[in-house]
Formats: structure tokens, C-alpha cells, sequence
């Protein structure tokens, strides 16, 4: 029996399946939102409407063109607080996400073995939820809440909002913010030192430095559009003074590319360049000693453990000469504000890097690095139940550790339980952590995937919900400004799609059919959320009330151009830096004689969803004129050494015997004995023509990083050979 979507839909289910819920008789799904209905039926022959992208969570401002009632084409919103008139190569080719002819419209069941799309049959969205409910109400009734896990991607905050309000009423301390590799760059290492939940931001229209270890950060940045703008106008917003930009990795990319200095750096070493910097900038004193002193929990004994430091040890490990950390500690020291900014490693790399921007005397300045909350989404009113409190009370996967390898890993070892049920909100383990996310997503009984099409992840789900796009939904976007400012947008839907739900909406849905929990879901659907979100988020900001003149204005000029809300101070005493005592370079292996393997992360591709946009795949190879196809990049002097030819195809091989198929690209931009490869391709998921391109590098990664000092996201000794 196939559910009609409007009013107050009430199904009998057992009627329709033959099966008795536990829940209730009958499900209640959310009210159509009739209003919206009415205003996308009532269009003009041309017309550009204010949105913001939702392909990832920086919340670019666009206009989209309507013809007629459809959508046909988007342009930058010159307006828009945070993207200023840009965007970026994936939100121009956000249409070809959103009419892609392998989206899925129907919830799916899984009725055979993982991994083939063959295994799935369309079932209503009646019999998805009544599966799911099935399992979450035996989990509460057996006090086992705890063991539900949800990730989300938090691409925008109501989906979070909702997310956080059904995992506390439900009674699970498991919602983890699924973090890509690029995200988050410091969130550990600021946890560690100060108890706050946040990360950088770093304002790099300001500085007059910018240091990098190995963070590709005009390409991959979190929020890519913006860091552009900022090195544009680092350049050339002060006629007499001009930044200077000096990019320390093994290879010669788009940021090292149009940086005033690329210092070679050994792979997976970059960390230990930051460490011989603190190490020179202490041992010359070329710091800033007040500002340090203000910031850093007893200093004096720090100063004491990195002065014991072998620094021959450093530049043995790092390949980096003795002159150039003298170059970077002279210029770090002689041109505050500057920033430095680093790849999300270990907790040692990250640390060493939140110390430098202390060192420098830039740490929450103006053209210095800000912490910014993770605090900023507004919670909804709860009441909670004896199950879900005592739910609540049990440890978290994420207990001690923000990284989402962590969380994987304790799934699989059970630890410190088993998880029985998983949410995996637009999100994809299968094919960002290779091994580490199927052997994860095995050892859960019931697993259910929200996307937009039969992922990876999704082809390992016990059911598939089919969710909506940016275009097609409510959504409100938090993002900070250059300088830290908070910037509040929204957007309402533009394309009227009935046969797919938002996230919001799916956790409305269940909230509201499970009986002991149901009384904290008193919305009708999304767009009653939006409303109290955003209203919510105007009471509680006395700088917007005087600024603007009521509700309506307020959500009509974050709809329109964002609203500006300015920084706000983080109260930190002091950093407790004393984990960096532990660094021991006696662990540290150095084979010069291994063939490393470097993944890097194109622009398109930064969080893995540029292959459902063709458009994309002319982009990822464009400095060596490859298109369409998977590369690794080779130096001529180690392609000589394995004897290998431009054009030719290779195997990569890691030391656990996993192999990928490449094609050989000369490029003098990498360092000797070092390859390069992009993430991206080599997807399995139902792509459609981009299906099966080229292979996922992201393979050959080890499954286990606690083994490494300073692991790296990205990195693996490999052998090379040819096909």
C-alpha cells in the first residue's frame, strides 16, 4: 500500500504488511506544506530567487533562475555575506547533481548480499518506517539506546538541529559529526588544550603570513570560496603591503603553485616541520614571550621538553635544511599577524601548529586565527524520559577523540559496546575509510543510509532513504566570515518533490511515532521547524533585534544575503599544551628507500561528491590536460628508476597487497621517490556514467593509524609497477 503524503497521513500498517508495530496501529508521516505548494505553482515567465548551495556546509549565497516554474541555471549572489558573488566549480554544477538520472525516489530494502545494487527492491515509505521503528523501539525497550549511532555530515543546521533533538530524546549519546579529512582542522588539538568543542578559522584576507604544513588550502579548504577571496585580497586589498604565502609539502600544488615560497617537505613529515619550528622559534627566542606567557599553561616547563628536542633528528626526518627553518622563523617572527595552518593529522601535528600561531602572537587577532564554537546550533525544548537519561549517561564512541577513524575503529572492536542500529545521514564511511568503514558498517545489525543515491554506504544498508537536495528543501546555514563573524542564511525549496523527504522530516517522522518521545515532536513538518529555528534564532540575538525591524525582515534579508552576526569573544585562560612532552622521535621510522604514495584532494572532489557531477571530472586533471581519467603523478628521475613511461598504465601496490590501476603522468611539481594520486574516482555506487572511472587511492591507505606517530590522512609506502 503506497502512502499518499497529504494532511495528517495515518496508515494502518499492520493492514497493509501483515505485521503488528510496536510502536502504534498506525504511522504518522509529516502534513504536505501546502503554502509552499501554492507559492511554487505561482510563477513568472523569468525570475532569479535568492538560495544558498547546500553541497557542503559553507552555504555559498546563489540566485537560481527559474523559467517557468523550473530551474535552469544558478549564478553567485553578489549580496551574500559570506561568498560575495562567487562559487565554487561544485556549486555551478549543482544542477547536474540535482536532475542526476541515477537519483534515488523510493526507499529501498536490502534482500540480498552487501555491495550489489542488485540486492535492493523499492518498498513504501509506510514499510521503511515501520522497519526502522521496529528496531528502535526494541532498543528502547530493552534499555539499549545507547547503541543507536548517527552520523551526520551537519551540511546545515536544522538536519543537525534534528538530528541532536531526536538522539537525546531518544536516549543515545552517539550523534557524531562525520568530519572529512579536511574538516576541522585543529578540532583535537583545541579539545585537548582548552575543553573547548570548535575549531580555526582563519582570517586570511588580514595576515601578512601564511605558513602551511602541507594543507593544499586553495583547493581543499573547508570553505573554498571564501579562502580564494581571502588570498585574492591578501594580495591586493593594501597597496603598500602585499602577504606572503610559503606552502611546505612534497609536492607542488595548486597552493604552493601561487605561494611566494614551496619548501619540500618528506611525506607524512609535515608535522615534523611544524616541530622544528616551535623548536627554533624557542631555542632563538623568536617569539612573542608576553603573548605566550598569557596563553600557555606553564610555558617554562614546555620551553624546557622541546629544548631537549634532537633537532639533527628533525631535519634527518623531515628533509627540510637548517636555513630554511632559520627562512620560516625569521619571517614567522617579523611579520605578525601571520597564520599557520595545517592538515588534520595526529594530535602532535596539530598541537605543534595551534603553538606557532601562539608563538607568533596571533592567536584570536584580527589576521590571526579565531577559535570559533562548535556550540552555534540553537537546541529545541526536550523533556527526557528514565530511558532516555539513562541512555544518555553511557559513554560515547567519540569519547576523547573528535576523529572519525576513532569512531570506526571502536565499532569494530565493540568498544565499549556493541552498536546495534547506525543512521549514516548523507555520509559515506564505505568509500571515504576503505576496509575501515565496511568492516564497521558489518559489525552493526541494522543500518540505515539517507541519501541521494545508492552510495557506497548505501549499498551495505539494510534500508536506503531517499532525502532531499538543497533545492528541494528548508535549510539554515551557519558560517564565519574572514573575520569570525557568524553569518546566518537560509533558503526555502524551489522544486515541489513529494517522493523524497528531508532529513528533518525523518527524524520528525519517527520522533513522532514512537509514544514515550512523542510529545517533543509537536511540529507538522520541516517547514514548522524552520519557522521556530529561525525565530528562535532572533530572539536569542540581541545584535540582530536592533538591527533589523522584526522576524520578518530578519529572515527575509538571511534568505536574501545572510545576516551578519559579529564574532563573539571565547573566554580561554590558558592552553594546557603538556601532551607535547610525549613526542618521542626514537619511534619515528625513516625509509628513504619506500616509495610513498601521496593522495591529494582536487577542488571539486574535497569531499568526495564531484563524481556525480560530470562536469567536475574535467576539472580534476586540468595541470597535466587529463580529463575523465584516474593518474598518479610521477617525477622523472622516479619514473626512471622503475622504469615507467609517461601515458603508461601502472599498478599501486600497498604493503598489505591491495592494488589500484593508474595511468603514469610525468610532473617535475613531486619530490623524488614520492607518487601522487587524487581522491574521488573509482566509485562503485550507482553513478551513472562516472561509475567505475578510473580507482579509489584511498584503498591503499593502512586501516590502522595508531601505529604512526604522526599519521597522515592521505599517505602510504607502496610499490609501483607495470601493468
Amino acid at each position: 500500500m503506497e502512502i499518499s503524503r497529504r494532511g495528517f497521513f495515518k496508515v494502518s500498517a499492520a493492514a497493509s504488511f501483515g505485521v503488528g508495530l510496536a510502536h502504534s496501529k498506525e504511522i504518522i508521516l509529516p502534513k504536505i506544506d501546502e503554502s509552499i505548494e501554492r507559492e511554487l505553482t505561482n510563477f513568472l515567465p523569468e525570475e532569479w530567487i535568492p538560495s544558498v548551495c547546500g553541497l557542503c556546509r559553507a552555504g555559498c549565497g546563489m540566485l537560481v533562475r527559474k523559467v517557468n516554474g523550473k530551474v535552469t541555471g544558478v549564478k553567485g549572489n553578489r549580496r551574500n555575506e559570506i561568498s560575495k558573488g562567487a562559487l565554487c566549480p561544485k556549486g555551478f554544477a549543482s544542477l547536474q547533481y540535482q536532475f542526476h538520472p541515477q537519483r534515488i525516489y523510493s526507499p529501498l530494502i536490502r534482500k540480498g548480499e552487501g555491495g550489489s545494487p542488485d540486492s535492493f527492491q523499492n518498498i513504501p515509505w509506510s514499510q521503511a518506517f515501520d522497519l526502522i521503528l521496529e528496531r528502535l523501539i526494541k532498543l528502547r525497550t530493552t534499555n539499549r539506546t545507547h547503541s543507536l549511532i548517527i552520523f551526520s555530515r551537519r551540511k546545515g543546521e536544522l538536519e543537525w538541529s534534528m538530528a541532536r533533538h531526536f538522539a537525546d530524546v531518544y536516549g543515545t549519546p552517539n550523534l557524531i559529526e562525520y568530519d572529512m579529512p579536511n574538516d576541522c582542522l585543529l578540532s583535537e588539538a583545541i579539545y585537548k588544550t582548552s575543553g573547548v568543542k570548535g575549531d580555526l578559522s582563519f582570517d586570511f584576507s588580514s595576515a601578512n603570513l601564511i605558513v602551511s604544513f602541507g594543507n593544499d588550502w586553495l583547493q581543499t579548504y573547508r570553505d573554498f570560496v571564501s579562502a580564494n577571496r581571502g588570498y585574492a585580497l591578501s594580495k591586493t586589498s593594501q597597496p603598500d603591503v602585499r602577504s606572503k604565502i610559503i606552502q611546505i609539502e612534497p609536492r607542488y600544488s595548486i597552493t604552493a603553485m601561487k605561494s611566494d615560497r614551496w619548501i619540500r617537505c618528506n611525506p607524512a613529515a609535515e608535522g615534523m616541520a611544524a616541530l622544528g619550528v616551535v623548536f627554533y622559534m624557542i631555542s632563538s627566542g623568536n617569539y612573542d614571550t608576553e603573548f605566550a606567557n598569557d596563553y600557555i599553561e606553564n610555558f617554562d616547563d614546555l620551553k624546557e621538553s622541546i629544548s631537549r628536542i634532537n633537532f639533527d633528528r628533525i631535519l634527518e626526518i623531515t628533509g627540510i635544511s637548517e636555513g630554511e627553518f632559520r627562512y620560516l622563523t625569521r619571517e614567522l617572527a617579523s611579520a605578525k599577524p601571520a597564520i599557520a595552518i595545517g592538515r588534520r593529522t595526529d594530535l602532535f601535528s596539530q598541537g605543534l601548529i595551534l603553538l606557532i600561531n601562539i608563538l607568533t602572537g596571533s592567536f584570536n587577532q584580527l589576521g590571526g586565527a579565531w577559535i570559533i564554537p562548535d556550540d552555534d546550533a540553537l537546541e529545541f525544548n526536550k523533556s527526557l524520559d528514565p530511558t532516555a537519561r539513562s541512555g544518555l549517561s553511557k559513554v560515547s564512541l567519540s569519547k576523547n577523540s573528535l576523529n572519525m577513524i576513532k569512531v570506526l575503529e571502536r565499532i569494530i572492536e565493540k568498544d565499549p559496546y556493541r552498536v546495534e542500529a547506525a543512521f549514516f545521514c548523507n555520509v559515506n564511511p564505505v568509500y571515504n575509510y576503505p576496509g575501515l568503514g565496511v568492516d564497521a558498517i558489518e559489525k552493526i545489525p541494522f543500518s540505515v543510509t539517507f541519501s541521494n543515491f545508492l552510495d557506497e554506504t548505501a549499498l551495505y544498508s539494510d534500508i536506503v532513504l531517499p532525502i532531499t537536495t538543497f533545492f528541494e528543501e528548508y535549510e539554515v546555514k551557519i558560517n564565519y566570515s574572514l573575520e569570525a563573524n557568524r553569518i546566518i542564511s537560509t533558503c526555502k525549496p524551489l522544486i515541489l518533490n513529494r517522493d523524497v523527504m528531508s532529513t528533518a522530516d525523518i527524524f520528525l517522522t519517527l520522533g513522532k511515532n514512537i509514544k514515550e518521545v512523542q510529545n517533543n515532536f509537536l511540529w507538522d513538518n520541516s517547514k514548522e521547524i524552520y519557522e521556530d529555528y529561525v525565530r528562535k534564532t532572533f530572539d536569542s540575538a540581541p545584535e540582530i533585534r536592533a538591527r533589523l525591524e522584526g522576524y520578518n525582515e530578519f529572515e527575509k534579508s538571511a534568505r536574501s544575503e545572510g545576516v551578519l552576526i559579529p564574532r563573539r569573544e571565547i573566554k580561554i585562560d590558558k592552553l594546557d599544551f603538556r601532551f607535547l612532552k610525549d613526542i618521542n622521535l626514537d619511534r619515528v621510522k625513516v625509509n628513504r628507500d619506500t616509495l610513498k604514495l601521496i593522495i591529494y584532494f582536487p577542488s571539486g572532489f574535497n569531499d568526495f561528491e564531484g563524481c556525480q557531477m560530470p562536469y567536475l571530472l574535467d576539472t580534476i586533471g586540468s595541470h597535466l590536460n587529463s580529463v575523465w581519467e584516474f593518474f598518479v603523478e610521477v617525477n622523472p628521475f622516479t619514473a626512471e628508476k622503475y622504469n615507467l613511461k609517461g601515458e603508461s598504465i601502472v599498478y599501486i601496490e600497498n604493503q598489505d597487497g591491495k592494488k589500484i590501476r593508474a595511468r603514469v603522468k610525468i610532473f617535475n611539481g613531486i619530490m623524488d621517490n614520492v607518487i601522487a594520486a587524487p581522491a574521488g574516482l573509482g566509485r562503485s555506487g550507482e553513478f551513472g556514467i562516472t561509475k567505475g572511472i578510473g580507482d579509489n587511492p584511498l584503498k591503499l591507505i593502512p586501516k590502522i593509524f595508531s601505529e604512526f606517530v604522526f599519521p597522515v590522512f592521505g599517505f602510504s609506502e607502496v610499490r609501483i609497477i607495470n601493468a
